[in-house]
């Protein structure tokens, strides 16, 4: 029995390619994708980003395996040979969030324990015998299955394009009864804080979720509910609805930009002029963050009271959008001392951008909301494919390690 906090995340992992290309090179990868068999469901979405560009998160679900194989074998007669522009990794938010996480604490004893409970398919199985690192550890309580699921990622500035299959990664996929088990049999063992997370709600259906969720409240006692959303940009007002009804279920909600907006403008009818204004709005008696590519706010009540350890949660949100930034900047995950080591060290913060992201002229930062303005990043060496996870992953354990939630 361990007299520490847990965070437990799930349910899916996958292998992810990623590649950092600029528009010219781009624009040719379009013509590949186009003469590849898959525009026919997806041509509007490929002659729009061929004729436009890349403006914001895109995501393509349920490529047939073979076609995105071949894909990605073609995809590298774009890039430089033994250019650092194709990373391979383990990938989905879930599973990002748990390891990165794991990263920063680098075993000290304020921080909770991460574990990751989920899928464990062939792809990622392979994956781990070739690398090791204590890969092995991290998956002892997954599930093994044969699926194979594979995300390729291709980011153009500040924006991705990301293409999977969906064989492998879905909630109906999972073994119910054995994630439960195991979940149980590992939450047993702590007394302390115990969260579950859930990184991303799109691999099955709300009322699935809602099941799932309600099966965890009632076979795990005392625990907290993190849900981090995911892109919506494919879905309809009507499916927005349904999961914002399952964020009201949540203790601790995360956004980003992208799907703020759009939760607020399905649900909301827009929220508000601003970022800050629609994080306010949305689900109100919420603790709740909105993180992006020009920082991070964080709205901890509805009538913006000020809360015992105010400053805790401020300096914990700067130090965690540091850390993710120091992920894009060097392109590796830092351990904590690290993170407020660079934390400390920034000189010029992207002031301007920050505020056009989030604040209204008109009015401000509504009272009470804490803000971390992200570092002005030159020749970043990272990827930004999964930042979002990796924000998700270092707030919920620096929280717990402050016993902030």
């Amino acid at each position: 029995m361990y007299i520490k906090d847990v965070i437990v995340w799930g349910t899916e992992c996958t292998l992810d390619v990623m590649l950092k290309l600029e528009e010219s090179q781009f624009n040719d990868m379009l013509s590949i994708f186009m003469g590849q068999g898959i525009n026919g469901k997806y041509k509007v979405l490929f002659e729009r980003l061929s004729e436009k560009g890349l403006k914001r998160d895109e995501e393509v679900k349920g490529i047939d395996q073979e076609i995105l194989m071949d894909l990605i074998r073609n995809s590298y007669e774009i890039i430089k040979e033994g250019s650092n522009q194709r990373r391979e990794s383990i990938g989905d938010s879930p599973c990002i969030s748990a390891y990165t996480s794991r990263t920063l604490a680098d075993g000290h004893p304020s921080f909770p324990d991460i574990h990751y409970v989920g899928s464990l398919p062939s792809t990622v199985q392979s994956y781990v015998q070739i690398v090791g690192n204590g890969h092995q550890e991290f998956f002892a309580h997954s599930i093994k299955n044969d699926h194979c699921p594979l995300t390729f990622s291709i980011e153009v500035g500040r924006y991705k394009l990301m293409l999977a299959n969906s064989k492998g990664r879905n909630l109906d996929e999972l073994d119910r009864e054995q994630y439960i088990k195991s979940i149980s049999e590992l939450m047993n063992d702590y007394q302390g804080n115990r969260v579950i997370a859930f990184g991303g709600l799109n691999k099955g259906s709300p009322s699935d979720y809602h099941k799932l969720f309600s099966h965890i409240r009632k076979n795990v006692s005392n625990v907290k509910l993190f849900l981090g959303t995911n892109s919506f940009s494919s879905q309809d007002e009507q499916r927005i609805k349904e999961v914002y009804g399952l964020l009201e279920t949540a203790d601790i909600i995360s956004f980003n930009d992208a799907e703020l907006t759009d939760v607020s403008r399905a649900v909301l009818n827009n929220g508000g002029e601003s970022l800050s204004e629609r994080l306010r709005n949305t689900l109100p008696s919420k603790f709740k963050i909105c993180h992006s590519a020009e920082g991070a706010i964080m709205s901890l009540n509805d009538e913006g009271k000020q809360m015992n350890g105010d400053c805790d949660f401020n300096k914990i949100l700067q130090i965690c959008s540091d850390a993710a930034s120091y992920c894009y900047w060097s392109g590796h995950k830092p351990t904590h001392i690290e993170a407020i080591i660079y934390s400390d060290s920034v000189k010029q913060r992207q002031e301007e951008r920050f505020h056009n992201a989030f604040v209204s002229p008109n009015s401000g930062l509504p009272k009470g909301m804490l803000r971390s303005i992200a570092p002005d990043i030159k020749d970043a060496r990272g990827t930004l494919t999964g930042i979002g996870a990796t924000f998700d992953g270092y707030l919920m354990s620096c929280l717990l390690s402050k016993n902030l939630f």
